[in-house]
């Protein structure tokens, strides 16, 4: 009986020293239990959790803190922000950074405060959100200019590169993933250039240029080969896959992806994973295999969708609804609806605007932007003035003629039956909807998926031209949105 007792004694101080080790490294815990605690024990392990991300790269060595301070306070949330990014949980990275940026703000430290900027674009980013990024890419700019840290520029122009070619946007990105790539060739850094010359991959692949992007994508593979970093090699082999698909070697890309996915498992790099899986997916739908690419679509829903990832869900649900159209229409219909609401979050004209004041404030310098911004807003609301009298003007002219015209009319129409307003309502029916041949074009593309960008692409026409013809056919069929008219064409209920 006594030897049983220590051997359940020895056992418990075994799971607990392995619980404390597991727990040290663990910066989430520690984080946890920071903020649950106060005084003495929430400065221990704050100093714990400081230490912890010294040890793994995260920060700067900060020696030890006596008391509870703002400095203490923003290196502990900034810490815990930096330690979810690393993980992959881009859930968790907002809120601790948000409160680490407070006390960077509070301390005038600019250097803190772009690191947080930073974090919070690159979440932001990750998830989907391009608008919320640029703005936190922007601030995070303005505080690498005012340091003159050629370091920090070389991060901001990657991920301003990043924010232009995600809205599709290349020259401008191409413009910035450039004077990144000179920066980090004249510090000598071969991890962060490997990461600037896989940007300059996807930035050419989307300009259309895949063996300039092939070149590109290949010394930054063999850069992370030579620094023997795996997940580094696993994201590289996925842009090369996507490189191969353009130059129509779809065997090479997909052993690229298995390659990659095999590096991906087991980790929490789940957004690569579900990118690795849509890719895969367009392969096997471009090959005829929708069994198989219905799998790997499938996946990557529910991958993106555990890390908020909405771009990558929006890809999935488009190839899923192509996937589905013949078999299961009405499923099919659900992923198209899905894909359409996304995209449009992604592509909205907030976005391009906020896009655009940036491209001005970058390209100008500071005295000068603000000065013309000035000289623009009191022309703006000049023509604003000018154009709501006119619009006045307009309005009147347009009341007055309508109300000569009814007028008229009244006089010249004759008596009309009882029987023939029945016999109007029966004319204007679903059956008798008359589209002109470019309107079937537009709905065709439509019930494809296609945005207003990729149809106006498609036709060769404007955007604005897109929007009108959209605008009739929505007032022909009498629905009201894009989902609508999708569900007429197809006769889904």
């Amino acid at each position: 009986m006594t030897q049983y007792m220590k051997r359940i004694f020895l056992t418990a101080i075994y799971i607990g020293i392995v619980s404390l080790i597991c727990r040290a490294d663990d910066i989430s815990l520690l984080y946890r239990d920071y903020l649950n605690l106060q005084g003495k024990q929430q400065i221990e392990i704050g100093n714990r959790l400081l230490s912890t991300a010294y040890q793994q790269g995260l920060i700067d060595s900060l020696g030890t803190f006596h008391s509870l301070y703002d400095e203490m306070e923003a290196w502990v949330h900034y810490s815990s922000a930096a330690w979810a990014w690393e993980q992959g949980d881009l859930k968790s990275i907002a809120e601790p950074a948000k409160k680490a940026l407070a006390c960077a703000l509070q301390l005038k430290n600019l250097s803190l405060q772009g690191d947080c900027y930073h974090l919070l674009g690159a979440a932001s980013q990750m998830r989907g959100h391009v608008y919320q990024a640029i703005e936190y890419f922007e601030k995070c700019y303005e505080a690498d200019k005012q340091l003159k840290d050629p370091d920090r520029m070389s991060s901001s122009l990657n991920n301003l590169a990043g924010n232009y070619l995600s809205t599709d946007q290349a020259e401008q990105a191409e413009t910035y993933i450039l004077k990144a790539i000179e920066l980090e060739r004249s510090m000598k850094r071969p991890d962060k250039l490997a990461i600037r010359l896989g940007m300059a991959s996807d930035i050419y692949l989307k300009l259309g240029k895949p063996q300039v992007a092939l070149a590109y994508i290949t010394e930054a593979y063999e850069l992370d080969s030579i620094g023997n970093r795996p997940m580094k090699m696993a994201i590289r082999l996925s842009q090369r896959a996507s490189v191969y698909e353009a130059l129509e070697r779809n065997d090479d890309a997909r052993r690229c992806l298995l390659q990659a996915l095999a590096i991906f498992a087991g980790t929490t790099n789940v957004r690569s994973t579900a990118i690795c899986y849509n890719q895969l997916g367009n392969l096997a739908l471009e090959e005829g295999k929708k069994y198989q690419a219905e799998e790997y679509f499938a996946h990557a829903v529910e991958l993106s969708r555990s890390c908020e990832d909405i771009l990558t869900e929006s890809k999935a649900c488009k190839g899923l609804a192509e996937v589905m159209k013949d078999k299961h229409p009405a499923t099919a219909l659900q992923y198209l609806s899905r894909h359409v609401e996304l995209a449009e979050t992604i592509f909205s004209e907030k976005m391009a605007q906020k896009l655009s004041q940036f491209q001005a404030k970058y390209n100008n310098a500071e005295e000068k932007h603000q000065a013309e911004l000035l000289k623009r807003n009191i022309e703006y609301h000049r023509t604003l003035l000018a154009l709501v009298g006119i619009f006045a003007v307009c309005m009147v002219l347009g009341i007055f003629g309508f109300y000569m015209y009814n007028k008229r009319r009244i006089k010249k129409t004759p008596a009309v039956s009882v029987d023939e307003p029945a016999k109007q309502e029966q004319e204007e029916t679903p059956q008798t909807i008359n589209l002109t041949k470019r309107e079937k074009e537009i709905v065709k593309l439509c019930c494809e998926g296609l945005q207003d960008k990729e149809i106006a692409a498609r036709l060769e026409i404007s955007e604005r031209t897109v929007g009108t013809h959209k605008s009739n056919i929505f007032k022909k069929c009498g629905v009201n949105n894009t989902i609508e008219l999708i569900r007429l064409h197809l006769n889904i209920k």
